[in-house]
């Protein structure tokens, strides 16, 4: 004789009623982030500006670190500014292994190849 319903230790979830699907809860999120004004048809000059970014938030994986460091930038900072953040942000939290320095001219920036984001 087949089981039907499993014990609840099997399954954290109860099983879903046949007739209702069983709903996933989503996070709240917000579908147009660089939307500032209220939706209107705006003239091109507007667009340009409506869509500015104003920060980006990168993920910055130091060599032989555990995992990433998320840097909070300008989308006009340099590559140097990068470094220099992700430096601060790895010593401030107290990353290992320590750093060698904390000059930005002592590292590089490489594109990670493992990653499908940094293409």
């Amino acid at each position: 004789m087949p089981f039907r319903h499993r014990p609840a230790t099997f399954h954290a979830l109860p099983p879903p009623i046949p007739d209702r699907p069983m709903e996933i809860p989503r996070p709240k999120t917000h579908h147009d982030l660089l939307r500032r004004d209220p939706p209107t048809t705006p003239s091109p000059e507007k667009k340009e500006q409506q869509y500015k970014l104003t920060k980006l938030l990168l993920n910055v994986t130091v060599q032989r670190s555990l995992g990433p460091v998320h840097v909070v930038i300008s989308p006009e900072s340099t590559v140097e500014d990068l470094i220099r953040a992700a430096i601060d942000a790895y010593t401030k939290e107290g990353r290992m292994p320590p750093l060698v320095g904390s000059d930005p001219r002592l590292f590089e920036l490489h594109y990670s190849q493992f990653s499908l984001g940094s293409t």
